[in-house]
């Protein structure tokens, strides 16, 4: 790759400046001096522009590093180019690199040229990827062509990847499996009797403040899986898309998490849930294009909101289009057990699950092994359970 462009201090500064940690602004910089005071999870972090829309054609982002010093290191720069749709993934327009030295002599500012195009946002991302110890005082950065020169435009959906959770949702070798579902540790998996003996199922539900017996499987459930995979934590956002809420809006806000309550059913007025917890409603296809950037969702019974099985898979997709990368998706829904009989367009059969999960999978996200076994299955009126299931949003690839 060709070495990164340097200018004169004195060339006429481009039109627009634009905040270099506006994509972490809390992260700490590989550069001494700059950045925020949180570690950064990329070892290589310098800054990471917003967002912004470019004009069609030559374009360019320019860098000033104030008081730059360091002996040793190469700085990367790298333009990511996003396609507006929400979903979209990053791709690297272009990418160079200097010389931290030879950098200082060029009165610390470089510049990185690209091809703007309609339909598109650009972003500037800077890295050391070996050893340095550089400082600076400060670091600016403008963008010479947007596609309004009065005013920047960014994207809706952010396609930094969560930084909540563990990485427990992975890719499994077998993805059914007939073993005895588990509670206390879940994953895609019918609701039995035998989960409601466990001491975590029962200490789940004093924690929500409910009984315990069957019909408060599914939120509790919905609880255990976020505790299990760490998404429970202060700072995480989540949305939850039920018909009715029950306890788990306000026991997440007491956490910490930003949670959006959406009410799904029609007709329904949202009220007022618990101090910090916004409630709205909420058409569920298509979601609506404000729901996004979310660490984590759920939703319980929602094809009864729908018309029945069929619109399951096009409203699990567009729910991970809500998340950020590597957000979790818990979905609970109602289970048409073997034995059942008769007519149940709001309930969901095992073939129909196991087919939601390949298609996942097959756009790369990850899902939850099933654990199909019926059972000692918790039933109730036309002889349905409950089924949950647990999946990730695939990783931007940049």
């Amino acid at each position: 790759m060709a070495e990164a462009s340097v200018q004169n201090a004195g060339e006429t500064a481009p039109e627009v400046p634009v905040d270099p940690f506006d994509f972490f602004p809390q992260t700490a910089s590989r550069i001494g001096g700059l950045g925020g005071a949180v570690p950064s999870q990329d070892p290589y972090y310098v800054f990471h522009t917003g967002y912004f829309e470019a004009a069609p054609g030559p374009s360019r982002f320019i860098v000033q590093f104030d008081g730059l010093r360091a002996r040793r290191g190469t700085l990367w720069l790298r333009v990511h180019m996003l396609p507006m749709e929400p979903g979209s993934r990053a791709v690297m327009a272009n990418s160079d690199r200097i010389q931290l030295n030879r950098l200082i002599q060029h009165g610390g500012r470089a510049e990185i040229r690209f091809e703007g195009f309609r339909g598109m946002s650009f972003a500037l991302y800077a890295g050391i990827q070996d050893d340095t110890d550089a400082e600076a005082a400060g670091v600016s950065v403008w963008f010479d062509r947007p596609c309004n020169s009065n005013k920047t435009s960014t994207i809706v959906a952010d396609i930094r990847s969560t930084v909540f959770g563990r990485d427990d949702v992975r890719p499994i070798a077998h993805m059914l499996s007939p073993e005895p579902p588990s509670f206390a540790d879940p994953v895609t998996q019918v609701a039995t009797h035998a989960q409601m003996d466990e001491p975590s199922y029962r200490g789940g539900a004093r924690t929500l403040g409910l009984q315990g017996d069957a019909s408060d499987w599914p939120e509790l459930y919905v609880c255990q899986v976020l505790s299990r995979y760490g998404m429970a934590q202060a700072g995480a956002a989540g949305l939850g898309l039920q018909a009715q809420f029950g306890s788990l809006p306000a026991y997440l806000g007491r956490a910490g998490v930003t949670v959006t309550a959406a009410t799904t059913g029609a007709g329904e007025s949202p009220a007022p849930i618990a101090p910090g917890v916004e409630s709205r409603s909420a058409p569920l296809l298509p979601l609506p294009a404000d729901l996004v950037n979310f660490d984590f969702l759920w939703s319980i019974d929602a094809p009864e909101a729908l018309v029945g099985p069929a619109e399951m898979l096009p409203f699990v997709e567009g729910t991970l289009a809500a998340l950020r990368p590597g957000g979790i998706a818990v979905h609970v829904c109602r289970y048409r057990l073997r034995d059942s009989s008769g007519f149940q367009p709001a309930a969901i059969g095992r073939v129909e699950l196991e087919r939601i999960l390949l298609v996942l999978i097959s756009r790369g996200h990850e899902v939850a092994q099933f654990r199909f076994r019926e059972l000692d299955a918790i039933r109730s009126s036309h002889a349905l359970g409950h089924v949950g299931f647990v999946a990730r949003k695939a990783l931007s690839a940049l």
